[in-house]
C-alpha cells in the first residue's frame, strides 16, 4: 500500500492505469530476459559466463509494480536483487522499506530470490576526496 499510495502520488493516478500496456511489456521483456540467462547459465562452463543479470528489472505482482536497479542469476533457479541507492551511512536504513517492497514483488511474479542487497554509494563522497578506510 504505500508503493501504491507512492506511485499515486508520483504519477496522479495508478501507474498501472497510467502505463499499462508499457510496464506490463517491461515486466515480460524482464521475464523473458530471466528465462534466457538461466538457460545459458546452465549450458556455458562457469568460468566463462557472462551477462547473468538483468538492469532495472520490472516486475508486477496484482497492482504491485516494481523495478529492481539489477537481478542476478546465481544458478539453481535463483536470483539475488540488488537496488543501488546514494545515501550516508547514517540514514540508509531508510531505503530498506523499497527493497523489501522490491523483493516481495519479485516474489510474487515467481521470481526465486536467494538474496537482497542494498548497494549503498555515499553521498558525501567527491570526486579527488581520499578513500576513507
Amino acid at each position: 500500500q504505500i508503493e501504491t499510495a507512492f506511485l499515486d502520488h508520483r504519477y496522479g493516478g495508478s501507474a498501472l492505469e497510467i502505463e499499462p500496456s508499457n510496464l506490463k511489456q517491461q515486466a515480460a521483456d524482464t521475464m523473458t530476459e530471466m528465462r534466457q540467462i538461466a538457460e545459458r547459465f546452465k549450458k556455458e562452463v562457469p568460468s566463462v559466463k557472462k551477462q547473468c543479470a538483468v538492469m532495472q528489472a520490472t516486475f508486477i505482482a496484482g497492482e504491485c509494480v516494481a523495478r529492481a536497479d539489477a537481478v542476478e542469476y546465481v544458478g539453481d533457479g535463483q536470483w539475488d536483487l540488488l537496488e543501488v541507492k546514494s545515501c550516508t551511512d547514517k540514514n540508509y536504513g531508510k531505503h530498506l522499506p523499497d527493497l523489501a517492497f522490491t523483493v516481495n514483488t519479485a516474489m510474487e511474479s515467481g521470481v526465486k530470490v536467494r538474496g537482497a542487497l542494498l548497494v549503498v554509494i555515499n553521498s558525501d563522497f567527491r570526486m579527488g576526496m581520499p578513500a576513507s578506510d
